[in-house]
């Protein structure tokens, strides 16, 4: 879910329980169409009439807004980042891990690593993209949840081409199975004070990652269960939503006090 400068909102919904041809993916051993007009975005506005929708994606998991109205689309189920010219529905860039040589980022990574490939269904799960617009140049931080990384991308170089380079990777957080580092992470965000908050998921933590060091500034684990978001507010709180334990709760960054917290009809709730 997004909120657009509008006021609309954009909701992206799949369902998994369609049994459908998806030749060469696999999910638990069930083929699936991604093609499903279950597999969509929409946009409503504030009188939940729906105004826009756009189909032909695979378990889309991320919308973000860009300043010039385009939309980034995290499509998870094709691997990859897309930039679509809203209102139209086009494909103006397209952003692939299959389509990076890893070895050129990291020689450890190599022609065998698994980040390499060869794609497969949920490959990359790749499933989130947040924009940040620096003073000489834009960037987009990726979240590869089954790559255990998150990596910061020079967007504007992807754009003058050629896309899917790997010098365009300007930074990058994680590593594949060290889960002391990151553990199947989902919602990696900008904080106003340059650094990186990312939901920790499977190691059930949030945490602040200083942008340059790559240390770990602060960190948050009280009685979270696969928290799967993470948002610095603008009086500097951070809401948390807890997916497992189906609430989403504000708390002092400070103190770590928890000011407020929903819980209603929640189940399993994945951002807000």
């Amino acid at each position: 879910v997004d909120r657009k400068a509008n006021g609309n909102t954009m909701i992206s919904t799949f369902s998994f329980l369609e049994v459908l041809n998806y030749p060469n993916r696999m999910l638990n051993q069930i083929p699936v169409e991604p093609n499903s007009s279950d597999h969509k975005i929409f946009e409503v506005d504030r009188s939940g009439k729906k105004v826009w929708e756009l189909i032909g994606l695979a378990q889309p998991h991320e919308i973000e807004e860009l300043p010039d109205g385009h939309i980034l689309i995290a499509d998870t189920g094709f691997d990859r980042v897309i930039e679509i010219d809203y209102p139209n529905k086009n494909i103006v860039w397209e952003w692939k891990p299959e389509h990076i040589n890893w070895t050129k980022i990291n020689p450890l990574w190599n022609s065998s690593h698994y980040y390499n490939g060869p794609p497969a269904f949920d490959w990359t799960h790749l499933n989130d993209v947040d924009f940040k617009q620096y003073s000489t140049w834009n960037a987009c931080l990726i979240s590869i949840r089954n790559f255990d990384m998150i990596v910061e991308v020079n967007y504007t170089a992807e754009k003058l081409g050629p896309s899917n380079n790997p010098d365009n990777i300007v930074w990058y957080y994680g590593d594949y199975k060290n889960h002391s580092v990151l553990q199947r992470q989902h919602n990696p965000d900008y904080l106003s004070n340059g650094n990186i908050i990312i939901a920790d998921s499977e190691n059930n933590r949030i945490i602040e990652v200083n942008y340059t060091t790559k240390k770990v500034e602060w960190v948050y684990q009280s009685g979270l269960d696969w928290p799967r978001d993470a948002d610095e507010i603008p009086n500097g709180n951070i809401l948390i939503t807890d997916s497992l334990n189906s609430r989403v709760f504000i708390i002092n960054k400070e103190s770590k006090a928890i000011l407020w917290q929903f819980k209603g009809d929640l189940v399993n709730p994945y951002e807000a």
